[in-house]
């Protein structure tokens, strides 16, 4: 897993670098234009629908390589459980408590979403379950049915305390 976890680690590297050059660019800063006020960014000279289209364009283009090394690192793409609704989930909760709008944010809410999901609730899982705490006919004591519950209440608390994220734009 090595080889892919350096391709992966190079590939949002370079990702990062070219989205932070782009934001702080002509075409960054006619995104924000258009993202807050589209009638005054007309006016000032931004053709909308084609900076709508390129960004369109560039969030199609990163899916698809996404999709492209997710399917390549599975080895197949047929798989429906490999895009189950816990990925959407997982998603939408990384960009809400990292923060949207920033690269950062998005990053570090990453780190803390997917670290809990993958490293901490199996580790608890192996540890309940090397002590005898876990019932395999009891669905409540299981820590992996627990992570929606607790994803929803980090939704909840972000949503009331820090709705634009930790690392806010």
């Amino acid at each position: 897993y090595k080889p892919w976890y350096y391709l992966f680690l190079f590939i949002l590297l370079v990702v990062v670098f070219f989205n932070h050059k782009l934001l702080n660019s002509k075409t960054g800063r006619a995104w924000r234009a258009i993202r807050e006020d589209e009638l005054a960014a007309r006016c000032m000279g931004i053709n909308s629908a084609k900076v709508r289209l390129f960004a369109f364009g560039l969030g199609s283009a990163l899916a698809a390589l996404a999709g492209a090394l997710w399917s390549s690192y599975l080895g197949s793409s047929g798989e429906p459980g490999n895009y189950d609704f816990q990925i959407s989930i997982i998603t939408l909760c990384l960009l809400i408590v990292g923060g949207m709008g920033s690269i950062a944010g998005v990053l570090l809410g990453a780190f803390l979403v997917v670290g809990f999901n993958s490293i901490f609730l199996v580790k608890l899982s192996e540890f309940l379950t090397s002590h005898g705490l876990v019932d395999t006919n009891n669905v409540f004591t299981q820590p992996n049915n627990w992570k929606f519950a607790i994803f929803g209440l980090a939704l909840i608390l972000m949503m009331r305390h820090r709705p634009n994220g930790l690392i806010p734009e």
